[in-house]
């Protein structure tokens, strides 16, 4: 469907964003350019705020990055690793405070949003995007000097994504970036499970190199390194590897998962468009004053607008935008989905254990035998974090609709005015059933810029 048509809707849900309202993330930002600009020097702690470890100067902590808060970004001049001849990449780190599973089922997306990576010449199609790394479960602790790279400190447990592995939803055209502004991604999420397995080689390895057991190779991911390339050829090198030629911006980098409604919702929905930001007052006199607080989303950058892609060539006039900036208002939706299966909807168990407790099989109790490890098996197969479910992704990573997610009102219509960013608009949400194991369920979304 084009235009404004809602279709069967997508929702992304950030799990840096979950992660970090749940107090796991120790820090983000930019690391280990090992050149000469301004984060030459910035190594695993230092994108942790300052004294946290210890060791960490927190030069390189940069919050902006976390959620969608494209508005609100980094700007700064980042030097390439050109590894001493042709292209190069940039390096940005998320660290945990402990280890964090990884989903093993469905379909994750990465996304930038307020980017210029058109501008940068950048491509991830030759390289790792996305690499999941385990470490010391108490590193923040027990390294205040700072980690090793390589195999002394940090550990690549197989778990990557590389760009030729990306489905591309919006500008990520063959593994490049045609346009500045933003670019969404997806990819199976079979491609990070092998950081949700156990490693014992890593536990061996620590024990003999420091002289005692650490549980480093447990299931989860310590530390996950995104990778930002350059299109070969694009920055010279005079073989010292690394090269500040062109400034980075970035407002959010989101990884996360995606989920799908099963099928589009009723024919009798509602779209509106608030213009709660214009206000209205009659004088005394009986005149009429409009107070114009916000008509629209704010502008992503000075030459960007929100959702907007655009060459770099095409980003040269500011006072240009700032007349042509839109008054479209805020988009809401009153969607209500008919006969939704309870396969859909809600995980085998809402436990993070995977025990039925029961001493028999349990399947005539509405469950289904692929939701059990094997066939004999009453231990179910996946647990409520590691399902695919509507409640399990959109109620729970968002924890109830409190955290925003990116709305695509049409999951068959990539366009670039399909994409917002929203929270449910409703305090709880009510399933109601209709048939066995079948349910009605409505829901309110607000666009919340």
């Amino acid at each position: 469907m084009g235009r404004q048509n809602v279709g069967t809707p997508k929702f992304y849900v950030d799990l840096i964003q979950y992660w970090h309202a749940k107090g796991v993330v120790a820090g983000i930002g930019p690391y280990g350019d090992t050149g000469d600009g301004i984060y030459g020097s910035t190594w695993y702690e230092d994108v942790c705020p300052e004294g946290v470890p210890t060791s960490s100067d927190g030069s390189g902590w940069s919050p902006e990055l976390i959620g969608f808060n494209p508005y609100s970004y980094v700007h700064e001049v980042r030097g390439f690793n050109t590894s001493g001849a042709g292209g190069g990449y940039l390096n940005q780190i998320v660290v945990f405070k402990e280890k964090v599973l990884m989903p093993s089922n469905g379909t994750m997306f990465v996304s930038y949003l307020n980017h210029n990576l058109d501008y940068i010449k950048a491509s991830p199609e030759n390289h790792y995007v996305v690499k999941a790394y385990k470490t010391w479960n108490d590193w923040l602790d027990r390294v205040p000097d700072g980690l090793n790279d390589g195999y002394d400190d940090v550990h690549e447990v197989g778990s990557a994504v590389h760009g030729s592995s990306l489905n591309e939803i919006c500008n990520f055209y063959n593994g490049e970036f045609e346009y500045n502004g933003f670019s969404i991604a997806e990819f199976d999420a079979g491609n990070l499970n092998g950081c949700n397995q156990e490693h014992s080689e890593i536990d061996s390895h620590f024990g003999v190199l420091y002289g005692e057991y650490t549980p480093a190779g447990a299931p989860g991911t310590d530390m996950i390194i995104w990778r930002i390339g350059s299109a070969f050829g694009e920055f010279e090198s005079d073989g010292s590897g690394n090269r500040n030629d062109k400034p980075f911006v970035m407002g959010s980098f989101n990884l996360g998962q995606v989920y799908t409604m099963p099928h589009s919702p009723d024919l009798s929905l509602t779209m509106s468009r608030e213009f709660d930001g214009i206000n209205k007052q009659t004088t005394k006199g009986g005149a009429t004053l409009t107070q114009i607080n916000y008509d629209g989303p704010p502008k992503w950058r000075d030459n960007l607008g929100a959702w907007e892609l655009h060459n770099t060539g095409t980003m040269t006039s500011t006072s240009l935008l700032q007349r042509q900036k839109m008054t479209r208002g805020r988009r809401v939706w009153n969607l209500k989905f008919s006969y939704l299966s309870s396969d859909d909807l809600f995980s085998p168990t809402e436990l993070l254990t995977h025990q039925s407790g029961s001493l028999g099989p349990v399947y005539d109790g509405g469950y289904a035998e692929g939701d059990f490890e094997h066939e004999d098996s009453t231990a179910f197969d996946r647990n409520f974090n590691e399902d695919d479910s509507f409640m399990s992704i959109v109620m729970g990573k968002t924890m109830g609709g409190n955290l925003p997610f990116i709305f695509q009102q049409d999951s068959n219509n990539n366009s670039a005015d399909q994409f917002a960013i929203c929270e449910l608009d409703q305090d709880s949400i009510s399933f109601k059933q209709v048939a066995n194991n079948v349910y009605d369920v409505s829901l309110k979304i607000r666009e919340v810029w």
